[in-house]
């Protein structure tokens, strides 16, 4: 038996995984397969309104995430049209990485590189 995608593109419905929560009873894989589907149905589901996105957005960026999670809330926030504004000075615009190092500060222009791809990004600073 195939095992589903944990998180899968479409919304996340409980009888797609009870086979494959039976298959693995009293495992911690069969756990955190339940988990994820779960909270993937909850953090990205299409009934959500503007509001609830905007606050989804607001907790997210409290942390650091993976580039994968980085590119989901992203599209999150054009799907809904919501501005990510200085939010987006958390993340390279290039590979979505949250590792971000401060090169220094000259002449009111911040010079930012992302660890990862090594892109250089430039902010003026008030």
């Amino acid at each position: 038996m195939v095992t589903p995608d944990p998180i899968p593109n479409s919304e996340v419905k409980l009888a797609t995984f009870m086979p494959v929560l039976a298959q693995k009873q009293g495992t911690h894989e069969a756990v955190l397969l339940f988990l994820l589907s779960f909270i993937n149905a909850k953090l990205f589901n299409l009934v959500m309104n503007k509001k609830e996105a905007e606050e989804l957005i607001d907790k997210f960026f409290r942390g650091k995430h993976s580039k994968e999670e980085v590119g989901k809330i992203k599209n999150l926030a054009m799907s809904y049209q919501i501005k990510l504004g200085n939010k987006r000075k958390l993340f390279c615009n290039r590979c979505y990485s949250m590792n971000l190092q401060v090169k220094g500060i000259k002449n009111n222009i911040k010079r930012v590189e992302c660890k990862d791809c090594m892109h250089i990004f430039r902010w003026k600073v008030n």
